[in-house]
């Protein structure tokens, strides 16, 4: 096993285990790791062997991966989308196909798990960000059992989650797509959980829908959209939303968050999306201001799927210079100097403790103005879509 804290979690030891003696726990900080029963164990060593922290096997990528900024056309999709869309239309030559999209989706007590949808319909719990870690679960295993069937699969997930799913797979499927994220960095699933109790306590009903980046002022100005059982709905600006201003933070980021192996530039995936933030400093003409994605393509398979999306995508090629700056492509990102103080804090004080100490909000008046900006963002948005 790799030390723990260049432990991803990706659970592809236990899935590969052939005695089936590794279990996934949880540890204090609400991360999963390997656990080995060593009565099952015969210390056949496979675990090691096949851990992509240790031996992680890029993609045959192309010689130049290509670089594009797009959105999706269709004005529906690009609505519910946290960014360009781009991930529905990918996801969209696949279920045309009858295949099965797999991605981070909430389940009926709000946690977030790797799952599998065969329908356009369904698409839509997959879609949207979602700042805490999932739960990879059955999903290499329910992927293999698709791809052993000749059905083609689409997993979209962090690198370290594809390189998971590659290293449970053990061969090449050529109906296997991957699409990985552009990741900031993976969030505490215990403290994701500590919020929506303490959002419960405080409004006296369940969370049933929590949408980290709506966009009803505009891509560049996303707001968190909590949805209660009792049909409240409860929105914070991104700034403002203390579970988020940690996230943003770094505060409790998984330890191999902050010494990613995947940053090296090396491919995991077939296709890389993520938000063009850079977009704005090269080419702002070509920025949508309702999303607009950077898709890096990696392999040739990507390359053809992409251009079997490109009738329902808006896309044009740019320089794969722009993403160079792009922080989270290829730096990983810097633990805050309080998080080993949070995380003894965290069984210890209630999450509104926890917030008022560590991710404070700003101050009344800053609130009061960031609020009347985005009333004027949402009205300049309305007055643009007539």
């Amino acid at each position: 096993m790799v030390p723990v804290e260049n432990c991803t979690g990706c659970s592809a030891c236990r899935d590969r285990c052939p005695q089936q003696a590794i279990e996934m726990r949880e540890d204090r900080e609400g991360f999963l790791y390997p656990t080995i029963d060593e009565s099952k164990c015969n210390q056949c060593g496979l675990c090691a062997e096949i851990c992509p922290v240790r031996t992680t096997v890029p993609v045959e990528g192309i010689d130049e991966p290509a670089v594009y900024a797009a959105w999706t056309t269709d004005r529906e999709v690009l609505r519910r989308s946290s960014s360009g869309g781009v991930f529905s239309e990918i996801a969209r030559v696949v279920l045309n196909k009858g295949g099965v999209v797999i991605g981070a989706a909430y389940d009926e007590n709000m946690v977030v798990r790797q799952v599998g949808v065969e329908t356009w319909e369904c698409l839509d719990k997959l879609r949207g960000s979602k700042y805490v870690q999932s739960d990879v679960a059955d999903s290499y295993r329910i992927a293999k059992k698709y791809l052993d069937a000749g059905r083609h699969v689409l997993y979209s997930g962090t690198p370290c989650q594809i390189a998971g799913l590659h290293a449970a797979l053990g061969s090449s499927h050529e109906t296997l797509l991957t699409c990985s994220l552009i990741c900031h960095g993976a969030p505490s699933p215990k403290v994701f959980r500590m919020y929506l109790a303490y959002l419960a306590r405080q409004y006296h009903a369940k969370v049933t829908g929590f949408c980290f980046r709506d966009k009803r002022y505009g891509w560049g100005h996303p707001t968190v959209s909590i949805k209660m059982s009792n049909g409240l709905t409860v929105d914070n600006s991104n700034f403002d939303d203390p579970y988020n201003m940690g996230f943003l933070k770094n505060i409790y980021l998984r330890p191999a968050c902050h010494a990613c192996p995947y940053k090296t530039g090396q491919p995991v995936a077939d296709i890389t999306i993520g938000d063009f933030w850079e977009l704005f400093k090269h080419q702002p003409e070509l920025v949508n201001h309702g999303g607009t994605s950077a898709i890096i393509v990696n392999t040739t398979k990507g390359e053809r799927v992409l251009k079997n999306a490109a009738c329902t995508l808006s896309m044009t090629e740019c320089s794969f210079a722009y993403l160079r700056n792009d922080s989270n492509l290829r730096k990983c990102v810097r633990s805050h100097p309080s998080r080993a103080a949070f995380f003894a804090d965290l069984d210890r004080l209630s999450f509104g403790e926890l917030a008022r100490k560590y991710m404070r909000p700003r101050s009344t008046a800053i609130r009061v103005l960031a609020r009347f900006r985005r009333c004027c963002l949402s009205m300049i948005s309305r007055v643009k879509r007539r």
